[in-house]
């Protein structure tokens, strides 16, 4: 499989870059599944401290900042410090006032071959803004990178991660499930407009999803059967 990918024409055309590593799908297909994430989590937060109690993920909309007499919820937003930082905008900033602690979030999409030293960035990413957050608000700051890779898969210390956000089995089990589900579409569209990926690739993709998602007993083999998984 020598051919070069039809975005960038610059390096070989395989899953795993199409996935995560083609500079022209940045803003596009790679920013829409790392921001079903951060969707996920944003609502996760919203019911922890009772902002939103019925709210179902579909209909949820992300708020730049919400701002209440317990929490303050920043997404995407610059954080202005007495010192300037370069690395200021983490995907999500919790400050919970009562117990006086900040949070750093960060997602991250990756292949397998670079899950480690992604977590490891992300969780270093922020320190001197943690540093500044710290003595600007008087609190206790941590950093938690939510990294997975285009099929779902996760560090030892993803679960730990989640336990620090209280987040659920389930919900943890749902992020793993839609990021492999937004890269299959993805694949689905490329394979659609001629874009030829292994069969191999293709099949191992969908058995990912079919474990983490649908619970299925067999392997995906089929392209008709992949596609389906997408609707």
């Amino acid at each position: 499989m020598g051919s070069l990918c039809s975005h960038c024409k610059k390096c070989k055309k395989t899953i795993d870059h199409l996935a995560t590593q083609c500079g022209k799908m940045l803003n596009s297909d790679y920013l829409r599944r790392h921001n079903e994430v951060v969707k996920c989590i944003h609502l996760h937060l919203c019911r922890t401290y009772g902002i939103k109690r019925g709210s179902k993920l579909k209909t949820h909309s992300v708020q730049s900042m919400i701002s209440t007499q317990n929490v303050e919820i920043r997404v995407d937003m610059s954080i202005m410090t007495e010192t300037k930082v370069q690395s200021n905008k983490p995907d999500i900033f919790v400050y919970d006032k009562t117990k006086q602690e900040i949070t750093l979030i960060e997602v991250g999409i990756t292949s397998q071959d670079r899950l480690k030293q992604v977590e490891i960035e992300k969780f270093h990413k922020y320190d001197l803004l943690a540093n500044e957050l710290s003595i600007l608000y008087d609190a206790k700051v941590k950093i938690i990178p939510v990294v997975l890779t285009w099929d779902g898969v996760v560090s030892r210390y993803f679960k730990n991660y989640m336990d620090k956000l209280s987040i659920e089995k389930a919900t943890r089990t749902y992020i793993q499930s839609v990021v492999l589900k937004r890269t299959l579409e993805s694949m689905v569209v490329e394979h659609r407009h001629g874009v030829r990926v292994s069969a191999e690739e293709y099949a191992s993709a969908a058995y990912q999803l079919a474990e983490v998602a649908c619970c299925r007993d067999t392997p995906v083999k089929d392209m008709r059967q992949i596609e389906n998984l997408s609707d």
